[in-house]
């Protein structure tokens, strides 16, 4: 059985004008908001309130972290935010759409194996008869 879980969300920085989609991932514990959601879904309101609160185009990072059989956050989490980064970035579109995606942008960070780029074995194909 796995472990429950909460969704950590941080509000990013845009601190190049010059590169519109760059923004980088701060730490819950210094953004200029941050929030722990029960579920994912719940990250979609919150995320709406402070586009209208902060600005049209925003974007944020988030990271599912384990609980606690108490119900905290289990300890470790900030220094994997810190050193692995967040998995998950949404970014505010035109129209108010929210564009999710993995953070892949930039080269992971940390120690390996977290910075190696891990080779994909290529897929066998099928046979003729059996692609749809």
């Amino acid at each position: 059985m796995t472990a429950p879980t909460v969704w950590m969300m941080a509000l990013g920085d845009k601190t190049r004008p010059d590169a519109p989609d760059y923004a980088e991932d701060t730490h819950p514990r210094q953004a200029r908001a941050c929030v722990e959601a029960d579920d994912f879904a719940d990250l979609f309101p919150i995320f709406g309130a402070w586009r209208e609160h902060f600005a049209e185009e925003i974007t944020a990072y988030a990271m599912p972290v384990p609980l606690t059989p108490q119900g905290r956050p289990a300890s470790g989490w900030e220094e994997e935010w810190a050193e692995t980064g967040p998995p998950i970035r949404l970014d505010a579109m035109p129209g108010g759409f929210i564009k999710i995606r993995p953070d892949g942008d930039f080269p992971a960070r940390g120690r390996p194996p977290f910075d190696l780029t891990l080779a994909r074995p290529a897929a066998a194909e099928l046979p003729l008869e059996t692609q749809c």
